[in-house]
């Protein structure tokens, strides 16, 4: 449902007719993503943009009820394609100015580095083809072992793309107390793994020396064949 956002300082003679913004935003930042972006909505012209951030249409006419459906492509590879319909209201043109706001949340693929200070983990999950080829759409997630009875496991699942590439990450590890790695690992490394895939299909890798708010990049392709059905824990 699209949610109504107050009237912006343009023009009165643009503002007098429906707008709609819209807002795509990468989950790993919880910000609008600026550039590497061509977004269209069927049926309307280009969108303009704001602060380099909304993209926003303007409804001329009476325009009735109606859904309109917009494409989001990552121009830089860092994002999957997008498609969303999203309901408009009816406009008689004549009422107070008004501006219909959705923020939409962008799928990364592998190329989407994470920003400083978030703990993540890229790489690739392979098959066992010969050559090696990538495994896409499994779900990928940071767990670390904690004070508990269970392993702490991140809300953020990555999926990986259509090379087999995923940045998995922890943006709510501090919500957890991770035991740390033995002496011999980095100073101020965590002990964590990778759950990868779902449920009773879930695989896990070995265990990993996870440093708070750095990515660590896997120096070889994961094979799903070759990964643990047990978690480290």
């Amino acid at each position: 449902m699209a949610t109504a956002l107050p009237p912006p300082p343009y023009n009165d003679d643009i503002v007098r007719k429906l707008l709609f913004a819209l807002e795509l935003v990468d989950p790993l930042t919880g910000m609008p993503v600026t550039q590497g972006l061509k977004v269209t909505a069927e049926g309307h012209g280009p969108a303009w943009r704001v602060n380099g951030s909304a993209y926003i249409w303007q409804l001329t006419g009476e325009p009735a009820a109606q859904d309109i459906v917009f494409h989001a492509v990552s121009t830089d590879g860092r994002f999957r394609p997008l498609t969303a319909k999203i309901p408009v209201p009816a406009n008689d043109g004549k009422t107070s100015p008004t501006l219909l706001g959705k923020r939409l949340r962008l799928d990364p693929t592998g190329l989407n580095l994470p920003p400083p200070g978030l703990t993540a983990v890229g790489g690739m999950l392979a098959d066992d083809a010969d050559p090696p080829g990538g495994v896409a759409d499994v779900k990928v997630a940071i767990q670390v072992h904690a004070l508990g009875p269970e392993p702490f496991t991140s809300a953020y699942e990555a999926v990986s793309d259509a090379r087999g590439g995923f940045i998995a990450a922890a943006p709510d590890l501090d919500q957890a107390q991770p035991t740390t790695a033995p002496p011999t690992e980095a100073e101020g490394a965590v002990v964590g793994w990778l759950r990868i895939g779902e449920g009773a299909d879930a695989r896990f890798s070995g265990p990993l020396a996870l440093r708070r708010g750095r990515l660590l990049r896997l120096a070889a392709p994961l094979k799903l064949s070759t990964l643990s059905q047990s978690s480290p824990a």
